[in-house]
């Protein structure tokens, strides 16, 4: 089922703004530069904003639907997309926010994250070919890329947590020596 036209233009225009914070977010995490941590927070509206539009666009839709019609189905689909897509803007910040209290970012290495960022980055732009043509094998691609994230994530959360465990072991026993 093809969306509306409103609906179709607000997701196109979110996916884009999505598109554009998670390239800033990659960029942030190369250079670490304050200008653009700042860009990318003071956008934090616009993704907001496009999402209600999508969802409120949908329930008037949905208002003017019967039961059993088959694009509900098409219109709920838009809503929950529009949420996702929305919510990875919402990490972008919560990314940003969170670095802001690293004292030292070498811990950091960019290039551990750079492929589950560019992975994130082609998901999105898959969203919208997804949905032109209905391709199912196309959003189950979609879906896979989070099993990998998930799978990169507990990695790197073993590794971190490993990490700490050490530190906090050996500043234990320099504490107990003295």
């Amino acid at each position: 089922m093809r969306l509306p036209k409103s609906i179709r233009d607000n997701l196109r225009f979110l996916i884009a703004e999505v598109g554009s914070q998670m390239a800033n977010l990659q960029f942030y995490f190369d250079t670490g530069s304050d200008n653009v941590a700042q860009r990318i927070m003071d956008r934090s509206g616009y993704a907001y904003n496009l999402k209600m539009r999508i969802h409120n666009s949908c329930l008037g839709q949905l208002s003017r639907t019967r039961e059993g019609d088959t694009r509900t189905l098409a219109l709920r689909a838009a809503e929950s997309i529009s949420t996702d897509i929305e919510r990875v803007a919402e990490l972008c910040r919560e990314c940003i926010h969170e670095m802001t209290h690293l004292k030292c970012r070498k811990c950091l290495k960019p290039s551990q994250y750079a492929s589950m960022l560019n992975r994130v980055i082609r998901g999105i732009e898959m969203v919208e070919p997804a949905i032109e043509s209905n391709d199912t094998d196309l959003a189950l691609k979609i879906g896979h890329i989070e099993i990998q994230l998930d799978r990169d994530y507990r990695k790197l959360l073993k590794r971190y947590t490993t990490l700490l465990t050490r530190k906090i072991h050996k500043l234990c026993t320099i504490s107990l020596v003295y």
